[in-house]
């Protein structure tokens, strides 16, 4: 068990799937998410079977993910949810139920492969779901990267709202920083993190040309940032990023960026993106009900996404709080059933590990264990 997490409000929460085609990066791109927030002493890697979120023998056994895996990524006063899914057409089912537990969905693309048939399918999963989309090409510093022709074709696939929200600098083993399109400033990786410079002079066109791209697909969506930006105002990143936030969670903005996770290059601007632009709970249940959302502070309302079985305690049910606020244990009705069930130890997930949940809010995600009369996609609610 690990030590208990700070309390976050619904405001506070975000709830991000990773889908992809199998052996984008998903795995180790969750890995990198956490190691990035402090809370793990060593970075994981999948080749040798200690990643946080595939955790399963059978996993590495076959060297694939094969359930999803919820890991909480504590961040500068936003708890991120990331479920990592499985990438194999064979446990598709598992990545819809990710994507019905969460608020946005992170589509990893290799950037030296592009597009994949599972690109295609995850891309649709969350299109059916009204699911908001942001885009990450994995694995930039490997042989073959090429980001330029990635993006192109994702703009010809899935629409000209395709936005890159960095220039990447350099390609392949040379992947050395990110331009931030949001100020025009470079990040640069480094063993501790990522320093800011001014981008380099050689994609100083290249910088100009994509930022000016963004700022008008941007602005597009906002009457007001649209008039400033007609009457040549600079656009500040506080604007571009309330705007921009507000595209994604309207699915008009789908914004890419440019990682490596194994070697942590991107992670931290990645991090940084999800707890700045991806939905709230709330904001995303506002979005789906067109304003006609129930309170989140109303009586309680849960739903299991996914069930398990642990050879230690036994039947395991992971599970979101959609409305209303747990303190401790609770005591639930099964909707199916009609019948009185009882949630002790809730636990906040990281991968098979958990954390006590002295308070649970609207939105988070979390499991509870030996509800033995509980299935996937039951609706657990107050009395």
């Amino acid at each position: 068990m690990s030590e208990a997490m700070d309390q976050y409000n619904t405001q506070s929460i975000r709830n991000v799937a990773l889908v992809a085609h199998s052996g984008a990066g998903k795995t180790s791109l969750a890995e990198a998410l956490y190691y990035v927030t402090g809370k793990a002493s060593r970075l994981g890697r999948v080749e040798e079977h200690n990643t946080i979120s595939d955790y399963d023998p059978d996993e590495h056994e076959r060297g694939m993910s094969i359930n999803l895996a919820a890991v909480a990524c504590e961040w500068h006063g936003t708890k991120i949810n990331v479920i990592d899914t499985p990438g194999y057409a064979d446990f598709v089912g598992e990545v819809i139920s990710g994507l019905n537990a969460s608020d946005a969905a992170a589509v990893l693309v290799d950037a030296t492969a592009g597009i994949e048939v599972g690109t295609e399918i995850v891309w649709k999963l969350a299109s059916d779901l009204d699911c908001p989309r942001l885009l990450i090409v994995s694995r930039v510093d490997r042989d073959n990267a090429d980001t330029d022709s990635v993006v192109d074709d994702l703009r010809e696939r899935f629409g000209a709202n395709v936005a890159p929200i960095q220039v990447p600098i350099g390609n392949g083993p040379g992947f050395r920083g990110v331009v931030d399109l949001l100020d025009g400033k470079a990040r640069v990786f480094g063993d501790d993190g990522s320093s800011t410079d001014e981008a380099p002079d050689d994609i100083a066109d290249i910088v100009e040309e994509a930022r000016e791209q963004l700022v008008e697909a941007v602005a597009s969506t906002d009457d007001d940032l649209l008039e400033q930006y007609l009457e040549g105002e600079e656009l500040q990143r506080t604007d571009l990023e309330r705007a921009l936030r507000a595209g994604i969670a309207d699915g008009s903005i789908f914004p890419v960026l440019f990682t490596a996770a194994t070697d942590l290059k991107g992670v931290h601007e990645a991090i940084e993106a999800l707890a700045t632009l991806a939905p709230s709970p709330a904001e995303r249940l506002e979005n789906m009900l067109n304003g006609n959302a129930p309170p989140i502070d109303g009586p309680v309302v849960a739903q299991v996404f996914k069930t398990l079985a642990d050879p230690f305690v036994g039947k395991v049910s992971m599970f979101r709080l959609f409305a209303g606020q747990i303190d401790g244990d609770a005591q639930l009705v099964d909707q199916r059933t009609g019948e009185t069930e009882r949630l002790a130890n809730i636990q906040f997930a990281t991968g098979k590990e958990g954390s006590p949940a002295r308070q649970m809010a609207a939105g988070d995600i979390a499991f509870v264990t030996k509800l033995d009369g509980v299935t996937t996609g039951d609706n657990l609610t107050a009395n």
